[in-house]
C-alpha cells in the first residue's frame, strides 16, 4: 500500500528549501537547514553531527529530488505553528486553547526552541488563569515548577471554604489522566495549605509509607543483604523424588526443586519451560539452573505455596532474611502474589497467593488498592475500596503525594468518589446519602442489631429516636462497619467503577 503525502502551506511548500519536516500525519515541510539551526540548538548539534539526538528523530534517505527526509512525531498543525514562530515571516495568529498550547510547548521544549518556549509559557499563563486546574495538569505533564505553582497559587484564590472530597471533584479535569495521584494530591495540599508549598510536579522524597517503588520495571525487587551462593534449604528427596532443577534467585540463591512439582503447581508455567532443555542455560550437579528475576525471600514463600507442606519448615529462613533486608510480609507477600500471576501457577496457588497479600487489606486498604492498580488487578483493587469505605477515615487523610508509582490521577479521584458517595465521609446531603445507603445495604438482621446496640447505648427509649440519630452519630458507623467487614467480599457495598487497568 503506497503512503500518501500532503505538502504544507506556503511558505513550507517551497523546493528550493534543503530540508523535509515529514510530520506524523505525512505532511512534508520544505524548510531551511538554516532556520532550524539558528532557531534551535536540537537542530545544530543534530546538524553539525550528522546523527539524530537520542533517537527521538532521524534522518531517511535521499529522496528523488535529493531532499533528506526527517520524520517528526508531531502532527502538522503543531509543526506548521512551531515553524511559523521560527521564520522571519508575520507570527500566526494568538492561540486561545489551552491543549494547543501544550502540543507547541512540548515540541518547543523538546527541539530546543527557546523563543517559542518563552512565548508558550506567556500564553499558558495567560490562558492558565480561566482554568487553573487544566494548566496544572499541563505544567505538571512538562515539568513545568514555576507554571504549576502560579496555577496552584491561582486556583486556591477561587476555591475556599471547599471540603476535600468537594475540592477534588472540582479541581480534576481530564488532562490529569495523564499525571500521578501523587502529583494530584500535591496541588490539592497546596491549595488548602494557606502557605505555599512544594515541588509540585516531583515528589520531594519518596518516603511515604506508601513509596513501595517508583519504577514498574523493577518488579518491586527486594535485595538481601548480601549475595549468598548456597542453598537457603535443600528440600532433599520427597516422597521418593530427587531434586531435579536449580532456580537461582536474582541475588543469587540456590533452590534445589523438583520438576513434578512445579508440574503440579502449573503444567505450563514459565520456569517450566526455561527448564525443559530447550533453553540454553548452566547446570549445576548435573542439574539445569533456571536464573529468574524475582529474589530469595520470595522464591522461598512462592515455592511454599506449590510443596505440600506446611510452611514451618522455611519460617525461620524466611524470618531471617526478611529481617535482614528490613523488608515487611505486606512487601514480599505482594511480590509472591505477582510472580505466581506471572508464571501463570494454577488457580489454587495464585488464590493461596492473593489470599496472603489481601490478608493485609485490613491494615493497608490504601496501598492495597493503589498497588493493585499499579498491577493491573481490578478485583483487588476493588476489595480494598471496600475496606476504605467500611474504615470511614477521613478523605484529606487518603494521602498519596510522594507516591509517583501508583497510576494516574483518574484512579484517585475515582476512589475519592466513591468514598464520598458510600462511606459518609462527605458533608451535608453526601452524609445523609452515604448513611441511609449503609443502612439500607446492610442486612435487615445486622441493622437491627445495630440499632439495639444503640440504642441500648443511648439509652432511647424508641427505635424511631434512634433512626433519626443515625444520620449525626458516629456511633451507628462503628456498630453497622463490624458486620459490613464480615461481608466485605460480598453485595453489601458495590464494587467501584475503575477504568480499564493496564497491566
Amino acid at each position: 500500500m503506497s503512503l500518501t503525502l500532503e505538502v504544507a502551506s506556503a511558505p513550507f511548500d517551497n523546493t528550493k528549501a534543503n530540508v523535509i519536516l515529514r510530520s506524523c500525519d505525512n505532511t512534508d515541510f520544505y524548510v531551511y537547514k538554516e532556520v532550524l539551526i539558528l532557531a534551535s540548538s536540537f537542530f545544530e548539534d543534530m546538524f553539525s553531527l550528522h546523527q539524530p539526538q537520542d533517537d527521538i528523530i532521524t534522518i531517511q534517505t535521499i529522496t528523488t529530488d535529493s531532499h533528506p527526509i526527517i520524520p517528526v512525531q508531531e502532527d502538522k498543525e503543531t509543526l506548521d505553528y512551531l515553524l511559523r514562530l521560527c521564520y522571519p515571516i508575520l507570527p500566526p495568529q494568538p492561540l486561545t486553547d489551552l491543549s494547543f498550547v501544550s502540543k507547541v510547548l512540548r515540541a518547543a521544549l523538546k527541539y530546543d526552541v527557546n523563543k517559542v518556549v518563552s512565548l508558550m509559557k506567556a500564553d499558558l499563563r495567560s490562558l492558565g488563569v480561566q482554568d487553573p486546574p487544566c494548566m496544572f495538569a499541563i505544567a505538571c505533564q512538562l515539568r513545568l515548577e514555576e507554571e504549576a505553582i502560579f496555577s496552584a497559587r491561582t486556583w486556591r484564590e477561587e476555591v475556599t471554604d471547599l471540603d476535600y472530597g468537594s475540592l477534588v471533584a472540582k479541581s480534576y479535569r481530564d488532562e490529569m489522566n495523564e499525571i500521578s495521584a501523587g502529583a494530584f494530591c500535591r496541588f490539592l495540599k497546596f491549595v488548602r495549605s494557606s502557605a505555599d508549598s512544594g515541588p509540585l510536579c516531583d515528589p520531594p522524597t519518596l518516603t511515604s509509607s506508601l513509596a513501595e517503588t517508583d519504577d514498574r520495571e523493577s518488579n518491586f525487587d527486594l535485595t538481601v543483604g548480601s549475595n549468598n551462593t548456597t542453598e537457603p534449604f535443600d528440600l532433599g528427596e520427597i516422597y521418593h523424588l530427587v531434586p531435579d532443577v536449580v532456580l537461582r534467585s536474582s541475588d543469587s540463591i540456590d533452590i534445589r526443586c523438583h520438576k513434578a512439582i512445579l508440574k503440579l503447581a502449573s503444567p505450563d508455567n514459565e520456569i517450566l519451560r526455561r527448564c525443559s532443555g530447550d533453553v540454553e542455560g548452566a547446570f549445576q550437579d548435573g542439574m539445569p539452573v533456571v536464573e529468574l528475576d524475582e529474589n530469595g525471600i520470595i522464591l522461598i514463600k512462592l515455592l511454599r505455596l506449590c510443596y505440600p507442606f506446611g510452611e514451618a519448615r522455611f519460617r525461620n529462613r524466611i524470618d531471617a532474611m526478611e529481617s535482614a533486608d528490613g523488608t515487611t510480609p505486606f512487601q514480599t507477600d505482594l511480590k509472591v502474589f505477582d510472580s505466581a500471576a506471572k508464571y501463570q501457577f494454577e488457580e489454587d496457588v495464585l488464590a493461596a497467593a492473593r489470599m496472603k497479600w489481601m490478608n493485609h487489606v485490613h491494615l493497608e486498604p490504601l496501598r492495597i488498592f493503589f498497588l493493585a492498580v499499579f498491577l493491573g488487578r481490578t478485583a483487588e483493587a476493588q476489595l480494598a475500596a471496600k475496606e476504605l469505605v467500611i474504615q470511614h477515615k477521613p478523605l484529606e487523610s487518603l494521602d498519596v503525594e510522594n507516591a509517583e508509582w501508583c497510576g494516574s490521577a483518574r484512579y484517585y479521584r475515582q476512589l475519592i468518589t466513591y468514598l464520598r458517595q458510600y462511606s459518609g465521609t462527605g458533608q451535608g446531603n453526601d452524609m445523609e446519602n452515604a448513611t441511609a445507603f449503609a443502612t439500607a445495604s446492610v442486612p435487615a438482621p445486622l441493622v437491627l442489631d445495630a440499632l439495639g446496640k444503640l440504642h441500648a447505648k443511648m439509652r432511647l427509649n424508641s427505635k424511631s429516636q434512634t433512626a433519626k440519630a443515625m444520620a449525626s452519630n458516629e456511633a451507628v458507623w462503628e456498630l453497622v462497619r463490624e458486620g459490613q467487614r464480615s461481608g466485605i467480599e460480598g453485595a453489601v457495598i458495590p464494587p467501584i467503577e475503575l477504568d480499564p487497568l493496564s497491566t
